[in-house]
């Protein structure tokens, strides 16, 4: 299957878009170790560090295109690509790939007519050696792959990452008056961005 996979070109240009149908149940970072690093010493704003952990995780997530808590996805396109490259490491499994036929009716794919390897970066699937993609309908999101991602285990997610999340989170508590969550200052930036630079992988969203 390696020598398979090698051999793929991926389609570079298809559009693409990717979105979150199962979130964490657990965050990489606690209400008591945020609550900790910003040395509070009372449980009355636990909600709102929950909410600031929270955003602050979904935006580590985005800019550095990995999965830091175990979450499905689902990735849309408009047809079958020679390989299809998935948007988040690391993936745990596929659950399913469905497309619409030529008659314009979802069908589910086979796992025996896919193969993959969810370790590389990106991952990526692509058909198996006896079997060719199906002809879709011609149509937005004519192809859907519902995948795993994420760490199993708290333990396992990068300290940059949590490290991220905390700097994030104390940053907007301590500037709540001046800032809107999800926008970072100059000095917040650069903190932020020596963190997660080595965790960003691709180039595109």
């Amino acid at each position: 299957m390696r020598r398979h996979i090698e051999s793929i070109r991926v389609t570079e240009d298809q559009r693409r878009s990717s979105a979150m149908t199962v979130g964490p149940v657990q965050e990489p970072v606690s209400v008591d170790e945020l609550r900790q690093h910003l040395r509070i010493e009372t449980r009355d704003e636990d909600d709102y560090l929950a909410g600031l952990i929270q955003a602050a995780r979904e935006m580590v997530e985005t800019d550095t295109r990995r999965a830091l808590c175990t979450q499905t996805r689902v990735l849309r396109l408009d047809d079958f690509p020679w390989g299809i490259e998935l948007d988040r490491i690391p993936v745990q499994s596929i659950s399913s790939i469905k497309y619409y036929d030529l008659l314009n009716t979802q069908q589910t794919l086979d796992s025996s007519q896919y193969d993959y390897d969810l370790a590389e970066v990106p991952p990526i699937v692509v058909e198996s050696h006896t079997a060719t993609w199906p002809a879709t309908y011609e149509r937005v999101g004519a192809v859907e792959v519902t995948f795993v991602c994420g760490h199993t285990s708290i333990s396992a997610v990068p300290g940059m990452a949590k490290q991220a999340i905390l700097r994030l989170a104390a940053g907007w508590y301590s500037t709540r008056e001046a800032e809107v969550v999800g926008t970072i200052s100059t000095a917040l930036k650069l903190s932020y961005d020596s963190l997660i630079g080595r965790l960003k992988w691709g180039d595109y969203r």
